[in-house]
C-alpha cells in the first residue's frame, strides 16, 4: 500500500493503585491517497486500548486487555481483541509465561490489488487471514542468557 502522507496522533496514560495498573490509550491515523494507492480519498483507522495488570506476587504477573479499531472512508472495517496473559518468574534468569487473544472483525477491508472483501481478523504477526474471528494461545519458558 502507498499513500501521499500518513497522519498519526496517539495518547494514553496509566494509573498505578498499589498492585494494580491501568491504562488507556486512542490513537487516529490518517492516510491520504497518492497515484499508486488502491485505496481513494483519505482512509482513516481510530484505535482505543485499554489494559489492567495485576502483580499478585513479586514472582506473578498477569494482564487483561481490550482493543478496538475502526476503518472509515474507502473501508468499514472494525475489529475487537481481548487480550489476557500471566509471567511467572521462577529465577532471574527463567520465567513461564502464557498468552491468550481472541478477535473478530467485520465490515470490509481493501486487498492489495484495489478490491475490498469481508474484513478479516488477524492477530498480530501470529495472525492467519482467512476467518473474521481467530483465537490465538502460546504457552512458553523463556531463559536469559
Amino acid at each position: 500500500m502507498t499513500a501521499k502522507s500518513v497522519s498519526i496522533a496517539q495518547i494514553g496514560g496509566q494509573y498505578v493503585v498499589g498492585p494494580v495498573t491501568l491504562g488507556a490509550s486512542y490513537s487516529n491515523t490518517q492516510l491520504k491517497s497518492d497515484g499508486a494507492s488502491t485505496f481513494t480519498g483519505t482512509e482513516k483507522y481510530n484505535s482505543g486500548k485499554a489494559f489492567v495488570v495485576y502483580q499478585a506476587t513479586p514472582a506473578l504477573v498477569a494482564g487483561l486487555g481490550y482493543a478496538y479499531t475502526a476503518a472509515s472512508g474507502d473501508t468499514s472495517a472494525h475489529y475487537h481483541q481481548l487480550s489476557l496473559g500471566a509471567d511467572y518468574t521462577v529465577s532471574k534468569r527463567t520465567d513461564f509465561y502464557a498468552v491468550a487473544a481472541y478477535q473478530h472483525a467485520n465490515g470490509t477491508q481493501r486487498l492489495a490489488n484495489g478490491t475490498t472483501q469481508d474484513a478479516q481478523a488477524s492477530i498480530g504477526s501470529y495472525g492467519y487471514n482467512g476467518t473474521d474471528s481467530q483465537a490465538l494461545a502460546i504457552v512458553g519458558i523463556r531463559h536469559k542468557f
